[in-house]
């Protein structure tokens, strides 16, 4: 009996790769389809989400599977306070564990590089508020819509 071990490997991208860049154009259709396609697919810009801040990539197999974009910034409030908020967290559909794998190292480099962490849930996310209470998160507001 032959058992193989999937390998999960995440990487941080400050610049746009084209395996990313071809990842990206075949997947990123489905995710605006996700959100009523309310966003222009074509206006994208992998180069400004990296210099925001945080550009996660898991790989399954070596395979790219999924994807965490967070900003990194300074509080409005206390400029001595920084914030890694999520802005973004994809994974194709039967990746295993690659959601698990980017949201831990999304937590784990906010505790190294900020103050404060902030995540959300949506209506395409299927982490429970409850795990995200064992983490240590606690609910901060919730979020609404106006499309103008």
């Amino acid at each position: 009996m032959v058992v193989t071990m999937t390998a999960y490997t995440i990487e941080r991208h400050n610049v746009p790769t084209k395996e990313l860049e071809d990842f990206v154009r075949a997947e990123g259709p489905e995710l605006y389809k996700r959100f009523g396609q309310t966003f222009s697919f074509d206006s994208m810009d992998l180069k400004v989400m990296m210099d925001r801040g945080l550009f996660l990539v898991c790989k399954r197999n070596g395979e790219i599977r999924g994807w965490m974009i967070a900003f990194l910034t300074k509080s409005p409030l206390d400029t001595n306070i920084k914030i890694l908020q999520q802005q973004s967290f994809f994974v194709i559909p039967d990746s295993g564990r690659t959601a698990y794998h980017l949201f831990k190292k999304f937590i784990d480099i906010g505790k190294e590089e900020a103050d404060h962490i902030i995540t959300m849930l949506t209506s395409q996310t299927n982490i429970k508020p409850e795990t995200l209470n064992k983490l240590g998160f606690k609910e901060l507001e919730t979020l609404y819509r106006l499309e103008v």
